[in-house]
């Protein structure tokens, strides 16, 4: 019995599942690897991300001074745009069985003392990169009625490979969702990390009827984007997810940084799945040797 990986999870998941309550790994700020070391927020590169089963990947965006839209951390500019596009539509055409979530955006403002940067990465230099590398207008998901109701099935019916996001809609084909992330800020300096889980899992209980995308960024659990690892406060929040009804039915993409150093913790997230009961029956013998070995 062939069992399924990371690579391919999506293919084992049932038709009737909502997009927006299956459990999806996700990296923050994709496309940084090439940043220095200090500056990066994923070590490995996109097709690493994938292979670990991330499926959402998050891009900031600023223009250099060519006009073209690049990748970014603040004020450290990375590849460009293109690039990273070009890489998901090959891992697209490599595993036509799953589904991306792209989400794409100006990097927010960033205040030193009284300045304020601001970035930004107009539709005019962004919608011919989307354009010549994964084709929204063939690919992207946007004929559906409300984001709650979307399920697997509709996406592969309608033979659709992603959908990009957009807060403001300001992009070719881009949805605009409705994202809830109960980690909302990080941990003050003297608050025990366990505190701040169970306050995490206080406003995931809260809003698990969100009309949206629940985004759960665990990385605030752990003091921050350079640890790098998954410690016993991440472990604490997954576990306790599994054991509560509500709690696995609300879990939805938990993104975080670092993403193929934390492969089982990837691992862990696709395997929530299985309890909440969205793989298909004829694959959960092998969806469950492949992710609870």
């Amino acid at each position: 019995m062939s069992t399924f990986s990371p690579a391919d999870w999506m293919a084992a998941i049932s038709d009737d599942a909502p997009l927006c309550r299956l459990a999806i790994p996700g990296s923050l700020d994709a496309g940084t690897d090439s940043l220095t070391k200090h500056i990066r927020r994923q070590n490995g590169d996109l097709a690493a991300q994938f292979a670990c089963g991330v499926r959402y990947f998050q891009f900031r965006l600023d223009t250099d001074r060519s006009g073209r839209p690049v990748i970014c951390r603040g004020v450290f500019k990375g590849e460009p745009l293109w690039k990273a596009l070009k890489t998901l539509r090959t891992l697209m055409d490599e595993n036509p069985r799953e589904f991306l979530l792209i989400d794409v955006a100006p990097c927010k403002p960033v205040d030193l003392g009284a300045a304020r940067l601001t970035f930004s990465a107009d539709a005019a230099a962004v919608d011919p990169r989307l354009t010549e590398t994964i084709d929204p207008m063939t690919y992207a998901m946007i004929d559906f009625p409300r984001l709650t109701a979307l399920t697997l099935g509709d996406i592969r019916r309608a033979k659709k490979r992603y959908l990009l996001l957009n807060r403001r809609a300001e992009y070719l084909c881009t949805v605009s969702p409705r994202f809830f992330d109960p980690c909302c800020g990080y941990p003050r300096e003297d608050e025990p990390a366990q505190d701040y889980a169970k306050a995490v899992l206080r406003r995931l209980a809260e809003k698990r009827r969100h009309p949206g995308f629940i985004r759960l960024t665990p990385e605030k659990l752990t003091g921050g984007p350079f640890n790098g690892k998954t410690d016993d406060a991440e472990n604490a929040v997954l576990q306790a997810i599994r054991l509560n009804a509500p709690l696995l039915q609300a879990a939805n993409i938990i993104a975080d940084g670092f993403m193929t150093d934390k492969a089982a913790l990837c691992r862990r997230i696709i395997a929530l799945n299985l309890d909440k009961g969205f793989v298909r029956e004829e694959d959960a013998a092998a969806f469950k040797e492949g992710f609870e070995a």
